[in-house]
Parts: structure tokens; C-alpha cells; sequence
């Protein structure tokens, strides 16, 4: 990959088990595009702009929960943004930031497939977050008589207002599930199931959540038409793309596989610049998941009798690398281990297919004015220079498109080792 590479992804907590970078990677792959497109891992919308502005990411998709938090962060938002108070989308133009809303598109633009005019039709929206404002957004600007639920009856109201839907108490929800010709369902996965016993045949259920959804099987037993959330998912990358790329996809360009491959794997590898904390992070993650941990430097130390300074000096970078590369080829094949990977471990292209296909591989990054702060101690050899800095910075650019080339997921490492761990750990468990 070269230098011109432009960087895009989806940003959320959790985001793991998001199809987007499938469909956009494949897209871009069809049409030439030199772009890669990751999961960004992110504890707050702070951790989010952090790794936009510093990794210079193009574009983003942005996911729950940070529809509505990110929108202070960004200066430019579209006419959509402000009268939802959500955006799903940012760009970097030159010096300036830009915020869109598609959400709505997908929602419209799905429905329209079953019901091409949705002008006063009877619409309940369940959920009052940023997915659900969006979605009364789009239908009461297509006419359609729209209600929105939810748990909080204030957080119905504000959404109510911001769209122009109304609202109701969830005492109510039988009542409507039972009069609406479209009921939307926005609520997260582990929210759990709902009652749709109530629906009326030949009623469109449409669930936001691709996730294994608990309404499908439902649906058919009750003669209901039944929409998933892959429609939505579709339909809000087409503005998307265009956003990103100038180019307008048509809806069977935007393809998700559903391959086996995409499952989590039992070899968790941790690969990132040197100092981004990557040892310590995935000890962690190992006694956390119960695996074994394996450290390739040390694994390099332990075969070689000498450290890998001694190494350096004594026999040269070359010998390292061919080490470094048979230890990490003979954990082909193995399973339940965590894996902290050397900083240049990315640099051999038989490492990184084994990285992409046999692992699921999480790039930690952090400044490079922390990652000097952690290995002040002089025994990184590429870093003895007169400026470290300089040198970090210079290094890590050229390894930067490697690292998103190599991983799945990419997350900030500027916190405490116990809390990424955590993060990864989770993002794992809701994957499985």
C-alpha cells in the first residue's frame, strides 16, 4: 500500500460486529479506490476526533452511542444535522470538518421498496436516540403520520419535537404496535426483545438492528413484512459513499458478506507502534479471557539468549525480522491466545496475511510524543538518533498505512492499560 492511501471507517462502543467496513472495503477494492476502510473502538466522541484528526482519516461513519454526542465536536454540520441534533457522518475537506445525517435515507429509502408512498401512513418508531430521531426525521418529511416511543417518556418528547412526530408513554405501545402500518424498532440488541403480538398482518416491521434480530421468525408466523436492519445499513452508505468518494453507489453495489471468515477468531493479536502499550494490554486481555498471552519479543529474547538491542546490534535488523517472523508463523493453527506483536511486525507481507486471516487483530495507537514518553529508556535501536521524536514520527509514517492494512479494529491507547483491555474484552464478548 503507498503513501496516498486514504483512511475511512465506523466509529462506535460497541462496533465490532458492524458490517459497514465488509461493504465499503469491497467497494472500494471494485472500483480502484486505494482506501481502506476500519472499526474504530472508542470509549467517548473525544476518543473518536482523536483518531480522526491524528490517524488523518478522510471520513467516518458514526454509530451508537455517538450520534448525538459527536455533533458538538463538529463545526460544519449539514441542514439535517441541526434540525436532528444526530450525524452518522463526518468528513475532512482540507481545514474543515463536516457533519451529515443519512440515517434518514436508509430508513425512507428501504420502505419505500414495500410501500412507495409513505405519506400519511400510521408509523410507530420505537426509540428515542439518535437512530430514532433520524428515522421520524425521514418519515414525517415523507408525509407519514409518525409516533415515537420509548422507555423515557422525556427523551420521546425531545425527539418528538426535533421532528415534528409525536409522542406517547410505552404504557401505549400495544395500542399503537397494533393501529400503525410501520412500526421502526431502533433499540440496541442487548436491549432484548420486544412484544409484536399485537401487529396486524400485512404491517411492516422494520428493526434497526442486523444482529440476529428477534422480530423475523416472529413476522412471518404473523404474516408481517419484515425489514432488516442490512436494508438500512445499505441505504445510509449510498449518501455516504458519495460523501466519501464523489461516487454514488447503486443499492446492489453495496454488498455485506456473511462468511464464517468475519467471526471472531481465537487468536487475538495486538499490533501497534512501539510504545503503544501493547504488551501490557494484552497480558491483560489474556488473563481476562482466560488464554494464553504471547509476546513475540520476548519469544525472540527467550530463542536467541540475547535482548533484542543485542540482537540489533550484534546480527542486524535483517535476522531479527526473519525471527520475528518464525516465531509468529509457527502460532498457525493454534487457538486462545493473545498476541502483542513487535512494532515492525507489519512489515513482512506474509506477516500481515497471517495477521489478517488467521487473527483478529486490534491496532492500539498513541501520539508519538507518548510513545517516547513510555520508552525513554533507550533500548529501542531504531530510535537512537539525535531527535527521537523526529525519528518516531518519520518511522511510524511509514508504517501507519501497514498497521491499518494489517487490523480489524483500531483504538486509542492514551489510557490506562486496564480500561483498553476492558474495552477490547467487551467489544469480543458482543461479537460471540
Amino acid at each position: 500500500m503507498n503513501k496516498e492511501i486514504k483512511l475511512f471507517g465506523v466509529a462506535g462502543n460497541p462496533v465490532m460486529h458492524s458490517k459497514s467496513p465488509d461493504m465499503f472495503n469491497r467497494f472500494f477494492k471494485e472500483k480502484g479506490i486505494n482506501a481502506r476502510y476500519l472499526k474504530i473502538a472508542a470509549s467517548s466522541p473525544e476518543d473518536v476526533m482523536k483518531l480522526f484528526n491524528e490517524l488523518n482519516f478522510t471520513g467516518i461513519n458514526i454509530t451508537a452511542p455517538f450520534k448525538n454526542s459527536m455533533v458538538p465536536l463538529v463545526s460544519n454540520p449539514d441542514d439535517d444535522v441541526i434540525k436532528t441534533g444526530s450525524l452518522n457522518t463526518i468528513i475532512k475537506d482540507k481545514h474543515k470538518i463536516y457533519s451529515y445525517n443519512t440515517d434518514h435515507y436508509g430508513v425512507t429509502e428501504s420502505l419505500k421498496k414495500h410501500r412507495e408512498n409513505l405519506k400519511g401512513k400510521r408509523t410507530l418508531v420505537i426509540g428515542a436516540g439518535g437512530a430514532g430521531i433520524s428515522a421520524a426525521y425521514g418519515l414525517t418529511k415523507e408525509g407519514a403520520h409518525v409516533t415515537i416511543i420509548n422507555r423515557t417518556l422525556e427523551k420521546a418528547k425531545n425527539a418528538a419535537t426535533l421532528t415534528g412526530a409525536e409522542y406517547s408513554s410505552v404504557d401505549n405501545l400495544q395500542k399503537y404496535l397494533k393501529e400503525s402500518q410501520i412500526t421502526v424498532i431502533t433499540l440496541p440488541h442487548e436491549a432484548g426483545a420486544i412484544d409484536i403480538s399485537s401487529m396486524e398482518e400485512g404491517s411492516i416491521i422494520f428493526d434497526a438492528s442486523y444482529k440476529n434480530s428477534f422480530y423475523k421468525e416472529t413476522a412471518k408466523n404473523k404474516g408481517l413484512i419484515f425489514i432488516d436492519g442490512e436494508e438500512w445499513l445499505k441505504n445510509q452508505a449510498i449518501p455516504a459513499c458519495e460523501y466519501f468518494t464523489g461516487l454514488k453507489p447503486d443499492y446492489s453495489e453495496m454488498k455485506i458478506s456473511h462468511s464464517k471468515e468475519n467471526k471472531i477468531k481465537e487468536i487475538i493479536s495486538i499490533i501497534g507502534f512501539m510504545g503503544s502499550g501493547k504488551t501490557t494490554v494484552a497480558s491483560l486481555l489474556a488473563k481476562s479471557l482466560g488464554y494464553k498471552f504471547i509476546d513475540t519479543d520476548a519469544e525472540i529474547e527467550k530463542a536467541a539468549s540475547m535482548s533484542i538491542e543485542e540482537i540489533f546490534t550484534k546480527k542486524g535488523e535483517e535476522a531479527f525480522r526473519s525471527m520475528e517472523k518464525k516465531i509468529l508463523l509457527s502460532i498457525k493453527g493454534k487457538n486462545k491466545i493473545v498476541l502483542s506483536c513487535g512494532g515492525g511486525v507489519i512489515l513482512d507481507k506474509e506477516n500481515r496475511e497471517f495477521l489478517k486471516t488467521s487473527t483478529t487483530c486490534f491496532w492500539l495507537y498513541t501520539s508519538m510524543e507518548n510513545s517516547i514518553k513510555r520508552i525513554n529508556d533507550g533500548s529501542r535501536p531504531l530510535l537512537k538518533t539525535e531527535n527521537p521524536l523526529l525519528s518516531a514520527r518519520e518511522l511510524f509514517n511509514k508504517r501507519k498505512d501497514l498497521y491499518a492494512e494489517t487490523c480489524e479494529i483500531v483504538l486509542s491507547s492514551d489510557h490506562e492499560p486496564e480500561k483498553i483491555a476492558e474495552l477490547i474484552n467487551e467489544e469480543i464478548r458482543l461479537s460471540l
